[in-house]
């Protein structure tokens, strides 16, 4: 600092204030450059080794997401699956109420009208 001072009093006053001034500008700017060579340097090491071990695997919530339409998909078929047996039954339903109905009808018949017909039938056999 003395050798700073001593070397503006040679310029004069204002002219060593300015020199005092600059020299301290061109201190700032050099710190300053050097730190922001620095910062970038870090950032772009940063962005550099992100790439480089960036996991490519799904995040746990896209993989809960799959797997939850999996899970959807495996519903599906078998409601489908569900749907044919219960289609299934309904058609054994209506077969049974038509027995059912065909049996009643069955019952009305007197036993004295089926013999003889049954005995015009066995002719034929």
């Amino acid at each position: 600092m003395r050798h700073l001072f001593a070397n503006a009093m040679n310029y004069g006053f204002f002219a060593g204030i300015l020199r005092i001034l600059w020299s301290c500008v061109r201190t700032i700017l050099r710190v300053a450059v050097s730190v922001g060579v620095i910062i970038i340097g870090v950032m772009i090491y940063f962005f550099i080794l992100g790439f480089i071990t960036a996991n490519p695997q799904k995040d746990d919530a896209q993989l809960n997401i799959d797997k939850m339409d999996e899970q959807i998909q495996k519903l599906q078929e078998r409601h489908e699956i569900l749907q044919r047996r219960f289609d299934e039954e309904q058609m054994n339903i209506q077969n049974i109420n038509r027995i059912g109905s065909r049996l009643e009808q069955l019952q009305q018949i007197k036993p004295e009208e089926i013999i003889p017909l049954l005995i015009e039938a066995g002719k034929y056999y």
